[in-house]
């Protein structure tokens, strides 16, 4: 919801650049995104590039007043988050928003090329070492080295795994979650009651998976078509309305980098916040 309200006041700015407050209102939301999610402070710099880039069109070239404008914006967006930060470096003697991201690389996105001889004794040993801060440039020197014994490894698991989360289905997490009702039809018990009975033939067992892959591939191919559509709208509003391609443009590259920066982490989840 603070994802779509920063939108909301984002659009409203860039159809109408002059009203600046909108702009603020966005960073405002996005610092508070930030707290919740560390995402937001990504999304934050594409925000700030976008509203740079609107703000030249608008003031005739005008670089000044385009860097007071995002300069403010930035500001609000520090005030906001300066009194965690500081609560941060107090605490753990480091300026950061979280320590998700290294300890999301460290155990897993880069857990895959883990070496034998990585060191295990951090700075400061707890329960959770990769989840404390202050191991927080241990960890990281270790995913750097990681990453750089086979980048090209890295970087072909990275894009699968994003391709994967833009065609990923959210069946599976809502019946683990216990959410199985909410859904007009009940094909895993299906599967499993065929699967599991013994008196039941392999033929119907099969014949359970093929409908499954046959769905599956149904699904995956209306997403695709969604895609293209969009791709196909997209290229009509680049000869129709530059504005509103230029808007549109952004949307898509935010919704890219939402999707590809979990990493090789696979989730319907983290397609949510692209879609609208």
């Amino acid at each position: 919801l603070v994802f779509l309200a920063a939108l909301y006041f984002f659009i409203k700015f860039w159809l109408d650049p002059k009203s600046v407050k909108n702009l603020f209102i966005a960073s405002l939301c996005l610092a508070i995104l930030t707290l919740t999610k560390p995402l937001g402070n990504y999304i934050f710099y594409l925000f700030t590039v976008a509203a740079f880039f609107r703000l030249i069109l608008a003031s005739k070239n005008s670089w000044l007043y385009a860097v007071k404008v995002t300069s403010l914006s930035v500001g609000i967006f520090i005030a906001f988050l300066s009194p965690w930060l500081l609560y941060f470096y107090l605490h753990f003697q480091t300026i950061n928003v979280s320590s998700v991201p290294t300890y999301s690389f460290y155990e897993y996105n880069t857990k895959f090329l883990k070496q034998n001889n990585e060191p295990t004794i951090p700075p400061y040993p707890s329960r959770e070492p990769s989840r404390d801060p202050r191991n927080g440039d241990f960890y990281f020197d270790i995913v750097k080295n990681r990453i750089a014994k086979d980048p090209l490894a890295y970087i072909r698991k990275h894009l699968q795994s994003s391709f994967d989360n833009v065609l990923t289905a959210d069946f599976n997490d809502i019946r683990f979650n216990g959410h199985e009702k909410i859904l007009p039809f009940n094909s895993f018990s299906l599967q499993q009651k065929i699967i599991l009975d013994k008196d039941e033939s392999i033929t119907k067992v099969i014949e359970i998976q093929t409908l499954r892959t046959l769905l599956v591939s149904l699904r995956d191919a209306a997403f695709l078509f969604f895609y293209i559509t969009i791709l196909i709208h997209l290229l009509i509003l680049s000869r129709e309305n530059k504005n509103l391609f230029y808007l549109f443009a952004f949307f898509l590259i935010a919704g890219a980098f939402i999707i590809m920066h979990t990493s090789v982490v696979i989730h319907p989840k983290y397609r949510l916040p692209a879609l609208p």
